[in-house]
């Protein structure tokens, strides 16, 4: 079996830092603005758990997507398998997104009547890590970026909708909503509720590596021609 080594380089350039750093802008003005009393919308959520799914499912989004990349046709041509490109790129989103995450999960348990650790990082990793897999997924399945970003917006806000709105209507909706609350429902949903939305980003990303290893998919030869 080959080993190929990972572009880190390349991978730090299309994840770029303005979003990371525009969304540790908000992440930390909103522990700021808590501690001087007052109170947004989303703050009765948690910064963290609405504002970092939203920001990686949109640049994980932005990774990679066939009709946009345009050395695709090079990529392809080299032996490394493409889906190195995606998971390099994924890697680099995971490591800077996780700093800044950590860093505030640490900062909002130093708050006075805080969370503890473990009950701040099960409020937003599955959440970010659902939608690392979805908006990769529906980007490479679809072949636009824009088709992925989109998704993740829509499916972000979806959520923080019907936490309020259709949570309260409808209890089989506590299975799959990313901003369900450990007071909302059972410990037991709530825990079963972190593994199946942390689960379904898994398994789309999975997917995603699944579709990438078609090479003629990716570079759609194999689509239907329009005469």
């Amino acid at each position: 079996m080959t080993l190929w080594q990972f572009a880190w380089r390349r991978g730090w350039r299309t994840v770029g830092w303005f979003l990371p750093i525009l969304a540790a802008g908000i992440i930390f003005g909103a522990i700021l603005t808590s501690l001087g009393g007052l109170r947004i919308a989303f703050l009765r959520l948690n910064a963290l758990e609405v504002v970092l799914p939203l920001f990686v499912g949109v640049q994980a989004a932005l990774l990679f997507a066939p009709d946009d990349e345009p050395s695709l046709e090079l990529i392809l041509a080299k032996p490394r398998p493409l889906v190195y490109v995606q998971l390099e790129r994924v890697a680099a989103l995971a490591l800077i997104y996780g700093v800044i995450a950590l860093t505030a999960s640490l900062v909002v348990t130093s708050l006075p009547n805080a969370e503890s650790l473990v009950q701040t990082l099960i409020r937003w990793l599955p959440p970010s890590l659902c939608m690392i897999g979805v908006g990769a997924w529906i980007s490479v399945s679809t072949r636009k970026a824009s088709n992925g970003a989109f998704t993740a917006v829509m499916l972000c806000g979806a959520m923080a909708v019907g936490q309020s709105v259709l949570l309260p209507k409808y209890d089989f909706m506590a299975w799959v909503m990313f901003y369900v609350q450990p007071w909302d429902v059972t410990p037991e949903r709530y825990l079963a509720n972190r593994l199946i939305v942390a689960l379904i980003g898994v398994i789309s990303l999975l997917l995603t590596v699944h579709l990438m290893r078609d090479s003629e998919r990716m570079l759609g030869t194999n689509q239907a021609v329009a005469l």
